[in-house]
């Protein structure tokens, strides 16, 4: 039950670009959590935004920067997601965002944050759903941490 936030500059992606990224990344924190990607119940539980603000407000080194990097939060359930698949995911969505933004010269083009959220802090519908009831609901095979 991944969450996909996307926060980049207004007009910075079409919205061709826009929907090639949000899909490319909804599938790419599938794969790390271990779900078949073509699963129509795991892909249900993919939930993504994209928000769009202003280039003007976006600084790097503390100046406006002229090539904003893009923020992507990834937020999985706490275990959902090993220090092998973390860094799997880190770099496919460098390979993501340089083919849909290209890469910056001299500067990073994006920042991947994870976030896990604690052992029955996810809800929804008045109903706590723990790490197992979400691997079964996208019919992952629980695996051992590493």
């Amino acid at each position: 039950m991944p969450l996909v936030q996307v926060t980049a500059s207004k007009g910075q992606l079409d919205s061709k670009s826009r929907d090639q990224l949000m899909s490319r990344l909804s599938t790419a924190v599938i794969r790390a959590e271990g779900a078949d990607v073509n699963d129509p119940a795991a892909r249900s539980l993919v939930w993504a935004t994209f928000a769009e603000g202003d280039q003007s407000a976006v600084y790097v080194g503390g100046e406006i920067s002229q090539n904003p990097p893009v923020v992507i939060e990834l937020i999985t359930p706490e275990g959902a997601l090993t220090d092998t698949t973390r860094q799997s995911l880190v770099e496919e969505v460098r390979e993501i965002v340089d083919d849909i933004i290209g890469p910056y010269k001299n500067s990073l083009n994006h920042w991947a944050l994870l976030r896990e959220i604690s052992e029955g802090g996810w809800g929804g519908a008045g109903k706590l759903f723990p790490l197992a009831a979400i691997q079964d609901a996208m019919n992952i095979n629980a695996r051992i941490p590493v």
